[in-house]
C-alpha cells in the first residue's frame, strides 16, 4: 500500500464515519420526540445521541489534516515540515476543545468551549472554501 492509498483510505473512512454517525445522531434525536415512548426512554435516546455525536465531531476535525495529507500526496499542495506539524497540532487542539465542550455541554464552561468550537468551525469552513476556490 502506498502512502497515497493509505491517506485516501483514511479520508474515505473519515467521511463514512462522519456521515454515518451523524445519521445515527439524527435518528436517535428524532425518535426521542416520539410521545408514545416513556420519558426515561426518550432521555436515554438523547443521551445516546450526545455520545454518538462525538464520532462525527472527531471526524470533522480529522478532515483537515487528512485532506492536507491527501493533497500533498497528489501534488496539489506543498507544505514544509513546520507547516505540516502546525496543521496537525491545530487539528488536535481543535478536536480537544470540541471534545471538552461536548463533555461539559451542561455547564457554562462547556457553553464557552462550544462557542469557540463554532467560531473555529466557521473560520475553517470559510478558509477551506477560499483555499479550494483559489486552486480552481
Amino acid at each position: 500500500m502506498t502512502e497515497y492509498q493509505l491517506w485516501d483510505y483514511l479520508h474515505i473512512l473519515m467521511f463514512v464515519f462522519w456521515v454515518g454517525t451523524d445519521m445515527g445522531v439524527f435518528l436517535s434525536a428524532l425518535k426521542s420526540t416520539d410521545p408514545r415512548l416513556p420519558i426515561d426512554s426518550r432521555f436515554l435516546l438523547l443521551h445516546m445521541a450526545l455520545r454518538i455525536e462525538l464520532l462525527p465531531r472527531t471526524m470533522w476535525k480529522a478532515a483537515l489534516p487528512f485532506g492536507v495529507m491527501l493533497s500533498i500526496q497528489v501534488g496539489a499542495l506543498t507544505l514544509g515540515p513546520a507547516a505540516l506539524a502546525a496543521v496537525w497540532a491545530f487539528s488536535v487542539i481543535w478536536w480537544a476543545i470540541s471534545m471538552a465542550g461536548a463533555w461539559y455541554y451542561d455547564k457554562p464552561f462547556g457553553h464557552r468551549l462550544a462557542a469557540v468550537t463554532n467560531w473555529l468551525n466557521a473560520t475553517i469552513g470559510v478558509a477551506a472554501f477560499i483555499g479550494v476556490t483559489t486552486l480552481v
